[in-house]
């Protein structure tokens, strides 16, 4: 078995896509990949749009990897009913690897699907006669808040009123403030918080010599460098992380363990109740505890907005979490 930091290497290096070409020669890889034909890892990590690739689908249907291969494990398996539709397409035709791979086991994992979202996937990825495997998701050390926020007319103090005392407490303790990560629901509002932070703290916001490496806080989206996106997850998966405040919209997500985050605020609703439990569930991993504040005003529960449930609502108006409770 390969080791676990093999397995992230051959990740990080790996097996690449053009997902707008499907010709014989778009593969790529980092390694040599004659020693993945010649199965020389133990342990695949793979895209699912890889999958698909006519090189690649060969390599899968060679007598070899259809001998040797004795377990496709799908992560996160909620994603394919979030993502595939439209998004990622590849998603939803993970259920061929279920008919190519017969007598292969097969585990989908998830930490946040519904019930009927299981029964759905178990359709998608056409499993037969499976067995279900199901835990608690309660975790009782994050303590739940619901907060209100402006309304969405005052734009400028719905986003001083959450930021300046993030700010004022970041300004204190330095390298003791609680390592927090805060969604937020559009860049130009990350950028107007980064930029706040900016001129609070000044020469403040740095652990050190005032570089971008010692900055106490970072902003992550989709479109920053993928260099200090890289340098922001491996910074934050340490014990004891330079960042202690993160801004990020939902692009910092799947897979990230980071041990020491200690609360999460989301200044608007996600839609769903489990992509907030999924979201707030980086908080607290080893069972320290942590609290998860989530921001709304009468906007963000408005039945206008595509794609809100019911369940968020009534979450938002409860009057037991609004008041602050653990989950």
């Amino acid at each position: 078995m390969a080791s676990f930091e093999d397995c992230i290497d051959f990740c990080s290096k790996g097996i690449t896509f053009d997902e707008d070409d499907d010709t014989e020669n778009d593969l790529e890889t980092d390694v040599p990949f004659e020693q993945v034909q010649k199965g020389e890892y133990q342990i695949l990590y793979v895209h699912p749009e890889t999958f698909f690739n006519k090189k690649f689908g060969k390599l899968m249907r060679s007598e070899g990897y259809q001998t040797n291969v004795c377990c496709i494990v799908i992560d996160e398996v909620h994603m394919i009913s979030e993502w595939g539709e439209s998004f990622r397409p590849e998603f939803m035709k993970l259920g061929e690897l279920t008919c190519l791979f017969e007598t292969a086991g097969h585990l989908a994992l998830t930490a946040t699907a519904t019930p009927k979202a299981l029964k759905e996937l178990e359709v998608i990825l056409n499993y037969r006669e499976t067995t279900l495997i199901i835990s608690s998701p309660d975790r009782p050390n994050i303590f739940l808040e619901v907060r209100r926020r402006l309304p969405n007319i005052r734009k400028i103090d719905k986003l001083d009123e959450l930021i300046k005392p993030i700010a004022e407490q970041l300004y204190e303790q330095q390298s003791d403030f609680p390592l927090t990560v805060i969604y937020v629901e559009n860049l130009e509002s990350l950028g107007y918080y980064f930029r706040y932070l900016e001129y609070e703290l000044k020469e403040n916001g740095y652990n050190g010599e005032n570089i971008t490496e010692n900055r106490l806080f970072a902003q992550y989206h989709s479109g920053y460098p993928e260099t200090m996106k890289q340098h922001i997850v491996k910074d934050l998966c340490q014990r004891k992380p330079i960042f202690r405040l993160v801004l990020t919209t939902v692009a910092l997500g799947m897979g990230l363990n980071a041990p020491s985050i200690k609360r999460i605020i989301h200044c608007r609703p996600p839609t769903t109740l489990e992509k907030y439990m999924q979201e707030i569930g980086r908080a607290g991993r080893y069972g320290e505890n942590a609290e998860a504040i989530v921001y709304f005003n009468n906007s963000d529960l408005s039945k206008a907005r595509a794609g809100l449930t019911s369940s968020v609502i009534q979450y938002c108006k409860n009057e037991i979490t609004a008041s602050g409770n653990y989950w």
